[in-house]
């Protein structure tokens, strides 16, 4: 098969990029060790503290068990005192230093509701635990357990004593919290964390119900980022060696079966001299007669073009398919016609753009 020489060259000179450069993909995906980051937990421990309580009653005409069952609405004046039951628990599958401290509060707080948002108008903090400080070497789990009483009668005194001071008769509210503060040193490093379960009661109603958030659990852990190496991905090498491979084929192929030819010069010249003048040019089915009584021959395109601008004639040629049968081009003026011929002197290169000098005779005849 037979291309054009600089075409198959440059083809060649792709294909041949392509094979080094598909061959170096799957040998680098084979031999070359990938690596990608990647975060793995090096220590990681559990933390968990509730608030757990028990409504105790007095003796009463209503109940006749001591403490009231769980979910149900409270009567204040049958409310003995309201037993409160804290615990922190820690546990880790890796040994570490523990250490922190707790301690068990009481807000005492009036406040108002305006929109949808509470506002303290005051609050006063009671200490049911002081806090206390913990510590445990080497371990892998801990535990905390404190009860505490709340006798509700006491706390509801006092909201009276300030409303009548004060003059303020708002909602008020006991919120009880459990503050806890956890660290734990291994020998990957330190982690913090702090809880804060709480329970709300109403204070000052006739009746209650206990909320809040009773119980939270939080992870503790330390990462980092390591490299890892990546597996090899096999897809993608067999489609490289099978992209590799028909390359290789693409190119025995061109080197075997192709064979590179220079460009016609005659077809070259022809397509420049239509890429130049093709729009004022018209191409005939017919033959053309040549049987003028004045036949002039010119010595290039340009000198033809020029006598077709002079006479205001288009210039002609016989149509063919195969541009190897284009061998005159025409101007016919009156008796007279023009024509140059698609010689080898043109083929070899030496067309002259200019204009000759017998062609500028002829239009100094012309226009005389």
């Amino acid at each position: 098969m037979k291309l054009n020489r600089i075409h198959r060259l440059v083809i060649l000179i792709v294909t041949g990029i392509l094979v080094l450069v598909s061959t170096y993909a799957f040998i680098s995906e084979l031999a070359v060790t990938k690596y990608e980051n990647q975060v793995i937990t090096t220590f990681s421990a559990n933390n968990k503290a509730d608030i757990s309580y028990e409504v105790y009653l007095k003796p009463n005409s209503l109940y006749e068990e001591r403490i009231l069952e769980k979910g149900k609405m409270a009567i204040t004046q049958y409310v003995d005192y309201i037993g409160i039951n804290c615990s922190y628990e820690y546990n880790s599958p890796q040994k570490a230093d523990i250490s922190g401290s707790y301690e068990i509060l009481a807000d005492v707080e009036c406040y108002s509701t305006q929109q949808d948002s509470q506002v303290t108008i005051w609050k006063r903090t009671f200490i049911l635990q002081p806090k206390t400080s913990f510590e445990k070497t080497q371990s892998q789990r801990l535990n905390i357990f404190q009860s505490v009483d709340i006798p509700l009668y006491q706390y509801n005194d006092f909201v009276k004593i300030i409303s009548d001071e004060s003059g303020i008769n708002a909602q008020t509210k006991m919120t009880i919290y459990m503050n806890i503060s956890a660290k734990a040193v291994s020998e990957e490093g330190i982690v913090e964390d702090i809880l804060s379960p709480s329970m709300i009661v109403p204070l000052n109603v006739n009746y209650f119900n206990i909320e809040g958030i009773l119980e939270q659990e939080k992870p503790m852990s330390i990462e980092k980022t390591v490299q890892v190496p990546v597996p090899v991905d096999y897809t993608r090498v067999y489609s490289l060696i099978a992209a590799d491979v028909l390359l290789l084929i693409a190119l025995v192929y061109i080197l075997v079966f192709t064979r590179g030819v220079e460009t016609d010069p005659r077809e070259k010249l022809l397509k420049s001299v239509f890429n130049r003048h093709g729009d004022r040019m018209v191409a005939l089915k017919s033959e053309i007669d040549e049987s003028f009584e004045y036949r002039y021959e010119v010595n290039s395109i340009e000198d033809l073009v020029r006598i077709s601008d002079e006479v205001e004639k288009p210039i002609i040629y016989r149509y063919s398919e195969d541009h190897n049968k284009i061998n005159r081009f025409y101007v016919v003026h009156e008796r007279e016609l023009y024509f140059w011929d698609v010689g080898n002197r043109h083929i070899e290169g030496k067309e002259n753009s200019g204009i000759s000098e017998e062609t500028k005779n002829l239009l100094e005849s012309l226009n005389m």
